[in-house]
């Protein structure tokens, strides 16, 4: 991809933490641990960051002190920022994982070892760890006020299935 530089704005901006910035000055624009939107980028050699001009193909972020990037806004290198919010990756319907019902979930559960006839506080961590696995593969949720873990409520329920 050497000569070709992509330049692009983040729709809807992205919040970010400054981790590091070079800028000396007693009142500098941007402190770290300060907030603000990334609201672009570029891989275009020679934008200036805080750690001076960025080489070719290595990326660079917009950042403002506004989601709408209309105050004043400067260069950073990826090392510089840490994204802080949730990034959704696109799922398309498609492609989205599809929960197993109660009985598969038991059947699987079953073949990995799990003893349902044991006492939940007698199984070894990894089936515990495995029964978490599973429930939240099934969509399973426990009652806020319910006595126990996730697991533990599970494999309880999972324990009174035929």
């Amino acid at each position: 991809m050497a000569g070709k530089y992509i330049s692009a704005s983040i729709k809807p901006s992205r919040r970010v933490q400054i981790v590091r910035t070079n800028d000396a000055s007693p009142h500098p624009y941007w402190r770290p641990g300060q907030f603000g939107y990334a609201v672009g980028y570029s891989t275009h050699p020679g934008m200036y960051t805080e750690s001076g001009p960025s080489n070719p193909d290595e990326l660079s972020y917009l950042v403002s002190k506004s989601k709408d990037g209309h105050t004043g806004a400067s260069w950073f290198s990826a090392e510089a920022l840490r994204f802080t919010g949730k990034e959704k990756a696109p799922s398309p319907s498609h492609a989205r994982k599809k929960k197993i019902d109660h009985r598969e979930a038991k059947r699987l559960l079953q073949s990995d070892g799990v003893d349902f006839g044991r006492d939940f506080h007698e199984l070894p961590s990894y089936e515990v760890q495995r029964i978490l696995e599973v429930a939240r593969l099934a969509g399973y949720r426990k009652h806020k006020d319910a006595p126990g873990s996730t697991a533990r409520m599970y494999f309880q329920y999972l324990s009174r299935l035929k």
